[in-house]
Formats: structure tokens, sequence, C-alpha cells
């Protein structure tokens, strides 16, 4: 039930609990329903990628906007970990 629970509302989940519960569950039934939550969890992710493939330059942009950010975030933690270790 984890990835019924990871993808799936609550009411969907207890329904399937409670059927194991009862021993009424039917497998089948479970499969098709997680698979697709799956799919409708997925989809916007699968959508935004393919919009991203089509504008290469775009990605090169976000990924040196991140890398900024990321080597002022490392270039702090260097500073206080040469500091804790006493190289400063």
């Amino acid at each position: 039930f984890e990835l019924l629970f990871l993808f799936s509302n609550t009411k969907t989940v207890q329904k399937f609990e409670k059927q194991q519960k009862n021993k009424t569950i039917q497998y089948s039934e479970l499969k098709t329903v997680l698979a697709n939550e799956i799919i409708k969890t997925l989809k916007p992710i699968q959508t935004k990628i393919k919009e991203l493939e089509k504008n290469p330059k775009k990605i090169k942009i976000i990924l040196d906007k991140g890398a900024k950010k990321v080597e002022i975030i490392a270039k702090q933690n260097m500073k206080e970990i040469r500091k804790r270790v006493g190289l400063v």
C-alpha cells in the first residue's frame, strides 16, 4: 500500500485497506487504480519535460541560474568547514 499511499488520496487508500482487512480485496482492481494514479501524477512532469526538451536555451539558463545559487552556498559551507577544522 506504500505506492498507493504516495500516489492516491486517503479515501482510496482506506477503501483498499478495508478490503484487505475484510479479505475481499481484488488486486487486479488495486493494480489498475494504482497505475492510473501514477500516470495521473506523472503526466504534468512528462509534459514539462517535453516542453523543456524543445527549448535547450531555457534549460541552459535554468541550469546556470541554479549553478550560481549553489556556488554561493558551497562557498559559505566551505568557509564554515575550514573555520571549524581550524584551517582559517
